[in-house]
């Protein structure tokens, strides 16, 4: 909560009116399609699933190279488990082990997604500023856990496909604070708006509580982020 408490009041500093020529305002909508992976290698078999977020920022030009952005994102992040990590009986080599070629006729895939909202503060440092803008970013991004939605998915060669939802005990934290980095190229199109794409990860703890223990989920998320640009004017 400090954390959040103290990144409000520096954006809020920021944001506040300079006088500076080069300073402008500019909103924009932000699109991250992204691998979700959890890292902390604390659940077996654990595999990359896809996920996405989309949201809206506001930006404001400090200096020629030096820019600000806040916005709010709607996120999904999270894994699936399976089918490979599970043994079926029909998998027995009739010597005490397992032959995992054998078809099991059945696979199961257990899928864990998280949502969350997210208010990430972004420092852009632009180092080439041509026909092509190239930047680098940081960013802290507070998030504030909405649901979460456990199922598993069973693949039956005899039966087809077939989800089914899964109770999850564990009481998730309210707010967590992730990072991300970027490196991005943006082009200005139609006066004054500018398309970019921007290679782009983002670190995503997850914390929670289950009968008296933490659980902690650390989750890596990686992709290629776009969007558009509107600037709104100049000082």
């Amino acid at each position: 909560m400090n954390k959040i408490i103290t990144l409000t009041l520096l954006l809020s500093v920021i944001l506040l009116p300079k006088t500076h020529s080069q300073q402008g305002w500019g909103i924009g909508i932000d699109y991250f399609p992204n691998i979700s992976v959890e890292s902390s290698d604390q659940r077996a078999g654990a595999g990359s699933k896809f996920s996405n977020s989309i949201g809206i920022f506001a930006s404001r030009e400090l200096s020629r190279r030096l820019a600000v952005t806040g916005g709010v994102n709607f996120s999904n992040t999270g894994h699936k488990t399976g089918p490979n990590a599970l043994r079926w009986g029909t998998q027995h080599d009739g010597q005490g082990g397992f032959d995992p070629d054998a078809d099991p006729q059945e696979d199961i895939t257990f899928i864990y997604n998280y949502y969350h909202l997210e208010a990430p503060v972004k420092l852009l440092y632009t180092f080439i500023d041509k026909k092509f803008r190239c930047y680098v970013s940081a960013a802290a991004v507070p998030r504030l856990h909405l649901a979460n939605q456990s199922k598993w998915e069973v693949a039956s060669s005899v039966s087809g496909t077939t989800e089914n939802e899964i109770d999850d005990p564990v009481s998730y934290r309210a707010l967590t604070v992730g990072f991300q980095s970027g490196i991005g190229i943006a082009r200005q199109i139609l006066g004054r708006h500018s398309l970019f794409l921007e290679p782009r990860v983002q670190f995503n703890p997850v914390r929670g509580e289950l009968r008296g223990r933490t659980v902690k989920g650390e989750y890596v998320s990686y992709g290629l982020a776009l969007g558009v640009k509107l600037d709104l004017m100049n000082e």
